[in-house]
């Protein structure tokens, strides 16, 4: 398993080319963009082709892109037209950068009148079209699903994603296993991703949880990224928020023997 340096770490801080210097510094052995801080970065006249070149220069391995909210098929036009075009922004990350994974979450409730509207019967066909419809005509994207135990999350957990995962058969749609929007019964919901689906962990607050998450991974055959949770958010100068994630990491990986 290896160090990856996500974005959502710093989402408040504008300047992406020079995280990739500090988080080298820090360890990092790859990176996760987030979506909507590329898109204010280039927004503010920043070249994608010298972030490239920046990327490249720092040595980080590009493991893909985060933050796209997954709306239902029966989402208001609105909604599903602000998804497509973050999906078409993704697909260009992936063509300039070749960070090919697209990690979305799910969408949340508002309340449970508008969970009401969307059957847990139908839920999971749902997703599948939304998924095999993102990924038509995108050849660069590989699409991965983010589970939240939200109880008003329409892919609610790990066992869900297992299910929707197996519906996009062959191998179309992979698992970001995120431990700071997941509880315990994960683990043993792990069992249900198909072999090598499980493609980035993110890791939340809790330190035990973590490592028996990645305790668990590792014993079904992961050996890839692990990053930071988009639930955490450092407040402090960016230097010492990338070492501190670094460090919930690599102390992480120790615990599990990883």
């Amino acid at each position: 398993m290896h160090t990856v340096f996500s974005q959502y770490l710093l989402c408040r801080d504008p300047h992406p080319a020079e995280e990739l210097k500090d988080a080298r510094t820090a360890g990092f052995e790859g990176i996760e963009f987030c979506s909507p801080v590329m898109r204010g970065y280039l927004s503010r006249g920043a070249s994608l082709a010298d972030f490239a070149a920046a990327l490249e220069a720092s040595g980080l391995e590009p493991e893909g892109t985060g933050a796209l909210r997954l709306v239902p098929g029966g989402a208001s036009e609105e909604a599903r037209a602000e998804l497509y075009d973050a999906a078409d922004f993704s697909e260009l990350l992936a063509q300039k950068t070749g960070s090919l994974l697209c990690s979305l979450e799910p969408y949340i409730c508002k309340d449970d009148d508008e969970l009401a509207l969307y059957p847990e019967g139908a839920v999971a066909d749902d997703v599948k079209n939304a998924l095999l419809s993102l990924m038509s005509g995108r050849p660069c994207l590989r699409l991965s699903l983010c589970p939240d135990a939200d109880p008003k999350s329409l892919v609610r957990g790990v066992a869900k994603a297992a299910e929707i995962i197996a519906l996009c058969a062959p191998r179309r749609v992979w698992l970001t296993a995120d431990t700071g929007l997941l509880g315990p019964e994960a683990l043993k919901e792990l069992e249900l991703i198909p072999k090598g689906a499980l493609a980035l962990i993110r890791l939340g607050p809790d330190e035990e949880f973590n490592a028996a998450f990645l305790q668990k991974a590792a014993a079904l055959g992961f050996d890839g990224p692990v990053a930071t949770s988009s639930a955490l958010a450092g407040s402090g100068e960016r230097a010492q928020t990338l070492s501190e994630a670094h460090e919930l990491i690599k102390k992480a990986l120790v615990a599990a023997g990883a």
